[in-house]
């Protein structure tokens, strides 16, 4: 006996057109605010770096001078690297055995591939672009996204090929939001333990806190990392839509 073929969906009311236009006017809407959001706490990474080279560079000296300096490069990625540079010359080049804790610089390369993990996903939101998504041939599977540019074929490829919504929600972008605030301040810690050790190595008699002190401050950051990450991952916050 011949099946019977798929019952036509039943067309929309007006009333529930216009509750299905609503939503996704406020959900572009919410995503606008969210990219917003999203560059102010980027800013707010940025600033907290910029004090982390202020300490290696400059010990909390010259605070302008450091400031024109961390600034002028017009990228990101050259500002990560002078960082970067400045750690590996305090804690392997100009390290002081008696006052040298590798503890201190083992937590940096973690704290870096965080930033550029979030770094990757702010780059795809700022470069982002709203667009109607349709999955489908009724109003129900409309969407409104965050996407690679229409003609930004390699990145949109990527979506296709993976069967994924493309882009990202106004909940994914707040979700980015949150992490980069919490990576901030993960950052402040380590720059009060940076500020401890050099205070230290100048007067070359170990950290101006306890020995003790100062490892219970270096675990107590490695134990909020743990568990950020343990966080992030119970609640799926991964990088997958970002452009790379």
């Amino acid at each position: 006996m011949p099946r019977n073929p798929k019952a036509p969906e039943k067309e929309l009311t007006q009333q529930q057109k216009e509750a299905i236009w609503k939503a996704l006017h406020e959900e572009e809407a919410s995503i606008r605010r969210a990219v917003g959001n999203a560059s102010v706490a980027w800013a707010g990474l940025e600033s907290v770096l910029s004090h982390i080279f202020l300490t290696l560079a400059f010990e909390q000296k010259d605070v302008e001078i450091a400031g024109v300096i961390f600034y002028t490069p017009s990228n990101f990625e050259s500002r990560i690297s002078m960082v970067d540079n400045l750690m590996s010359y305090h804690f392997t080049v100009n390290a002081i055995p008696q006052t040298y804790m590798p503890q201190i610089y083992s937590i940096w390369p973690k704290l870096r591939g965080r930033i550029q993990t979030k770094q990757s996903r702010r780059n795809a939101i700022i470069h982002g672009n709203l667009m109607n998504q349709q999955r489908g041939a009724s109003l129900r599977d409309r969407n409104i996204r965050l996407t690679p540019a229409f003609l930004d074929v390699l990145r949109q490829h990527k979506f296709r090929a993976s069967k994924q919504l493309p882009g990202m929600s106004s909940n994914d972008i707040i979700q980015f939001t949150n992490g980069v605030v919490r990576l901030a301040g993960l950052l402040i810690d380590y720059n009060l333990i940076l500020k401890a050790y050099q205070k230290g190595r100048k007067a070359a008699r170990g950290p101006i806190l306890q020995d003790q002190e100062l490892f219970e401050a270096v675990n107590l950051l490695a134990t909020k990392m743990t568990d950020q990450s343990q966080n992030n991952q119970d609640q799926g916050q991964t990088d997958r839509h970002s452009h790379d």
